[in-house]
């Protein structure tokens, strides 16, 4: 029936209206809401015309407790129902469910078996499918998470369990802390840790923690299949479960329980800590456990080691889920304490951590404030590393000014480092430094400079046998191609960067590079790989937190879907974009968001609010410095410009945007404006003319490897010709045009290309050949939803 009722007499009213067989399904059978069921079970019980499907907890169906009067069954109510347990979510399942999803919703899923299941193919996890289908819906609506009323069954289960600890006290909700926690970080929920809980009043504590562990049971922890004595760790659920509740913590209410949050997080994590120095706690633990607790056994061995590489995977959790990242504070905020026992070198690596951490979450200032902190470890004469924490300290401020976009700053932090590193000896900071000057060169559109600093790196740092900075080089390096036009070497990069991240599991990395391939795919008009790789990107910058990443991988799936002249949506991609990037302080983002949704504005035809998002683009641009951006801000003035009938001025813009391209080596770039001032060029039948700007165009597209600026040139060469009276070339030129627009998908050019040829058709007295062009730009407006009138105004920069 596909119906949803919320009582019992109106599903057995329903039940007789219905004819042939009904399945009846029923989620969570046993609570409270739900467990009306059974009265409707026992009045069906001998109609074979009915089947009752009924979902439960394994803990909770095994429970002896549960009272008759709560199922409203007076029998031995389990006796009449079979069960039957769910296999595990193996790739296989998972592939069937993929499939079964994309025939019920009607959408394709750009991710397979393995990115949804994460490493946990052959887990048996019981929240495993909620984080699937979890993963599924956002997938299939990227802006969801942005929608009030959007919730998925794994943020409920969460978000109930949580609940549900809070009922029993603050000990309880420390005790699911601390259990995600260890979850989350992959230190193993060993009963031995979560007694690290107890306190002065032990025996009150102890029974809270052993009250919480029962209602986690069956939710979040399982015992292990082979032991019950505290010997082996439980086993747990995803630890994406275990993130999502420690996100609930800092999330759910105002800024005085956020900073509850963050005072029970510091409680929790110096408990777990202190096992390290506190000798007393660790025996009475062990004698819970009749001294058979191997994790104590492990830190009194080695309760410097333990602390140390404990400490390594909290924060590490901090540095790949940016979301965690206030919980952890920042400097003197922070009441986080560090066991007497831990190494000497232990106070730096935090500092650099929680550096890290808030750069990664973007907040600036804590990551300045942090860095400069380590300035000042550096200045203790007694450490023997003093001058090569002074050069990284400098290093990671450059790198903050970096992402605020103040390229002048950051170039001359970049510089320091490099210098402080050269005097220390220390060549794998030299090449770091280098590097970084590299990024800042591209970010200024000094292409030539700085793939000269980044092919040095590559080499330098495949020299010293460094994979992992060989491949940070070969990603930026990469990048600089990509502007330079080179698109096949870079492709051939990004892919190379790609197995190495995916082989050593830094999902960070990995998601930049499924980023910029897509952003690349995006330039090489093929859309659906570049939607993919952006889906894929964006589903792991949410999994880790990256605000960052997350506004790049939207307003690059905006440009993507603007494309396909989906017009509504593009706009959502960039204001969402837009949004993050300005909570980010990131002016190169914002500058690149009110660009792409000036050309939004100019398709619909408003002009002026074209001309005010670019300017507005243009002043940020010419603010940080990015030339490159500066050059495409005045290619978009000038296009406007342009069809505002202010032919002069265009040329001016376009000849500017021209210059700064040509200095640079941006091969499209150079496409562009050549494409647009043979296109004024016709407005001012200056034919010949126009003709040589566009040969010339076509020519640096096929060498860039920009297809869709391909397919725009040759509409162009199309629209001289038919001015001319040459029809027969119009003709070629437009048909060769709507090929690629449509191979491409992108709607808007192919609809407008066939109004060309409808009227090159008519031109030829070809009227069976206007109706065919006419019926499929008709085809392509129904089938794609696009508005058929926006299609007929739409204005690109070149027509």
């Amino acid at each position: 029936m596909g119906q949803v009722f919320d009582s019992a007499t109106a599903l057995c009213n329903r039940l007789r209206e219905c004819d042939g067989h009904t399945l009846i399904v029923i989620e969570d059978a046993l609570s409270a809401e739900a467990n009306a069921i059974f009265r409707v079970i026992e009045a069906y019980r001998d109609d074979p015309t009915v089947t009752f499907l009924l979902e439960s907890r394994e803990h909770e169906w095994d429970n002896p407790s549960v009272p008759e009067q709560e199922t409203h069954i007076d029998t031995n109510w389990k006796e009449t129902i079979a069960r039957v347990e769910m296999p595990a979510l193996d790739v296989t399942e998972c592939d069937r469910l993929i499939s079964h999803f994309e025939t019920v919703t009607g959408r394709r899923i750009d991710l397979d078996a393995s990115d949804l299941l994460d490493g946990h193919e052959d887990d048996d996890d019981p929240a495993a499918l909620l984080v699937v289908l979890h993963r599924l819906a956002l997938s299939v609506d990227p802006l969801a998470s942005f929608r009030a009323m959007t919730s998925t069954t794994l943020t409920e289960d969460v978000l109930q369990t949580y609940d549900d600890l809070l009922s029993l006290g603050d000990c309880a909700l420390d005790v699911g802390v601390l259990v995600s926690l260890l979850n989350a970080a992959d230190i193993g929920v060993y009963p031995g840790f979560v007694y690290a809980l107890t306190a002065d009043d032990h025996d009150r504590n102890q029974e809270i923690i052993e009250e919480a562990l029962s209602l986690l049971k069956g939710r979040v922890v399982f015992e292990p299949s082979d032991s019950e004595d505290g010997t082996r760790p439980y086993r747990t659920v995803h630890e994406s479960w275990s993130v999502l509740f420690l996100q609930q913590l800092y999330n759910r209410g105002h800024e005085q329980q956020k900073q509850r949050a963050t005072e029970r997080f510091d409680r929790v994590v110096t408990a777990l800590l202190s096992l390290a120095d506190d000798e007393t706690r660790r025996v009475r633990i062990d004698w819970e456990f009749a001294g058979t607790s191997p994790v104590i056994k492990e830190i009194s061995a080695d309760p410097q080691g333990w602390a140390d590489t404990t400490i390594e995977r909290l924060f590490s959790l901090g540095l790949s889920h940016s979301t965690l990242v206030p919980l952890f504070g920042a400097g003197s905020d922070t009441k986080i304490n560090l066991p007497e026992v831990c190494s000497d070198e232990m106070e730096i690596h935090c500092t650099e951590w929680r550096g890290k951490m808030s750069l990664y979450a973007g907040n600036f200032d804590d990551a300045d404030r942090e860095f400069e902190h380590l300035a000042d470890l550096a200045s203790d004469e007694t450490r023997d590393t003093t001058e090569t924490l002074h050069a990284r300290s400098l290093k990671h401020r450059g790198t903050v000014a970096f992402r605020r976009s103040e390229f002048d700053e950051a170039e001359q932090f970049y510089e320091r480092s490099y210098s402080a590193y050269l005097a220390a000896g220390d060549e794998q900071g030299e090449l770091d430094a280098i590097n970084n000057l590299g990024i800042i060169a591209w970010s200024r559109g000094d292409l030539d400079e700085a793939k000269t600093y980044l092919q040095t790196c590559l080499d330098r740092y495949r020299e010293l046998d460094n994979h992992s900075a060989e491949t940070d080089a070969r990603f930026n390096l990469a990048t600089v191609l990509d502007s330079k036009g080179d698109l096949d070497a870079a492709v051939d990069h990004y892919r190379a960067c790609l197995d190495y991240y995916r082989s050593i599991g830094n999902h960070r990395s990995e998601a930049d590079t499924l980023n910029n391939l897509g952003v690349l795919n995006r330039k090489r008009a093929d859309l659906d790989a570049a939607e993919r790789c952006l889906k894929q990107a964006l589903d792991t910058y949410r999994d880790i937190g990256d605000d960052v990443g997350e506004a790049n991988s939207l307003h690059s799936l905006g440009h993507v879907v603007q494309l396909r002249g989906e017009f509504d949506r593009s706009i959502e991609f960039h204001e969402r974009s837009l949004e993050r990037y300005q909570e980010l302080g990131d002016t190169q983002g914002m500058a690149q968001c009110l660009n792409d949704r000036g050309t939004v504005d100019r398709q619909r035809g408003d002009l002026a609010a074209a001309r005010r998002r670019y300017e507005r683009s243009h002043d940020l641009r010419c603010d940080i410095g990015d030339r490159l951006g500066v050059a495409e801000s005045l290619f978009n003035l000038g296009s406007v410009a342009r069809l505002e009938g202010h032919l002069d001025t265009a040329v001016d813009h376009i000849e500017r945007s021209l210059e700064c391209y040509q200095e640079r080596g941006d091969v499209r770039g150079v496409a562009n404006c050549l494409r647009l001032l043979g296109t004024i060029n016709r407005d001012k039948s200056r034919f010949e003319t126009a003709e040589a700007q566009l040969a010339a165009s076509l020519e640096r597209t096929h060498e860039s490897g920009d297809r869709i600026g391909e397919a725009r040139t040759l509409t162009q060469q199309g629209i001289v010709a038919e001015e001319r009276q040459n029809f027969e070339r119009a003709q070629e030129r437009y048909e060769t045009a709507l090929s690629m627009f449509r191979d491409i998908g992108a709607i808007p050019d192919a609809i407008e290309t066939c109004h060309h040829l409808a009227n090159v058709a008519t031109a030829l007295d070809d009227m069976d050949a206007v109706l065919e062009y006419r019926e499929t730009a008709a085809e392509l407006v129904e089938k794609t939803g696009f508005d058929s009138g926006e299609a007929k105004t739409m204005l690109d920069e070149d027509r």
